[in-house]
């Protein structure tokens, strides 16, 4: 789950971890596709992708 963000204000290092950890995430993201990680049936629960 996200964090609620206690400042509206951010400095360039936190752009740069912002970036990192998207990408990051977004290769995982990016392997499950291509390791097929996701079934087909109709049992299959719901889940919620944010992004920006």
């Amino acid at each position: 789950m996200g964090q609620e963000l206690d400042r509206s204000d951010f400095c360039e290092e936190d752009f740069i971890e912002f970036r990192k950890r998207l990408r990051d995430e977004s290769l995982v993201l990016k392997e499950w596709f291509e390791n097929s990680a996701f079934e087909a049936t109709e049992g299959m629960c719901g889940f919620e992708l944010e992004a920006w």
